[in-house]
C-alpha cells in the first residue's frame, strides 16, 4: 500500500512538472482539504488519484480549454434528464471537453474503472485504456500537444 502511495505521488508529480513546462494554457484550481474531505465523505469508495489531482493539479481547464475536470463527482441526475439518469446509475462523472463528451467512473467495478461517454452514450474501450485519472490527463494532453 506505500510503495502505491509513493508511485501515485511520483506520477501526480510528473503529470504537474508536464502541464508547467508545456505551458498549455491549462486555468486550475487546486481543491482546499476542506472539500476533498467532503468528497471523500460523500464518496467513500472514490480513487485516491481523482483526490490527488485535485489536490495537487487542480481542477478547471486543461490545454486551452481542450477539456475540464470538475472540481468533484456529478451524478448522472445533475446533467441528464430522470429517464437517461435512471438508465445511468452507477457512473459518476468527474469532467468533460466542454461540447457532449465526458468522462467518469463506473461505480459498480472494484477499483472504480474510468469510462469515456459520447452525450450519455458509453464509448467501447480499448485494451490501453487508462486506468487512472492522472493517465487519462496524461494521455489527453499528449493528443493535445500532437494537433
Amino acid at each position: 500500500m506505500k510503495n502505491r502511495a509513493l508511485l501515485m505521488d511520483c506520477h501526480i508529480r510528473e503529470l504537474k512538472d508536464f502541464v508547467k513546462k508545456h505551458d498549455l494554457g491549462s486555468k486550475l484550481k487546486v481543491c482546499n482539504e476542506r472539500d476533498l474531505k467532503a468528497i471523500k465523505a460523500s464518496y467513500p469508495d472514490i480513487p485516491e488519484d481523482f483526490l490527488a489531482v485535485l489536490a495537487h493539479l487542480g481542477w478547471g481547464s486543461y490545454g486551452n480549454d481542450s477539456f475540464m475536470i470538475y472540481n468533484g463527482l456529478l451524478e448522472p441526475s445533475d446533467i441528464f434528464d430522470d429517464e437517461t439518469a435512471n438508465e445511468m446509475s452507477g457512473y459518476l462523472f468527474l469532467g468533460d471537453d466542454f461540447s457532449g463528451w465526458m468522462f467518469g467512473y463506473d461505480t459498480t467495478c472494484v477499483p472504480w474503472k474510468i469510462l469515456l461517454f459520447d452525450h450519455n452514450e458509453c464509448l467501447p474501450q480499448g485494451e490501453n485504456r487508462p486506468t487512472t485519472i492522472s493517465e487519462f490527463i496524461f494521455s489527453e494532453l499528449r493528443m493535445y500537444l500532437s494537433d
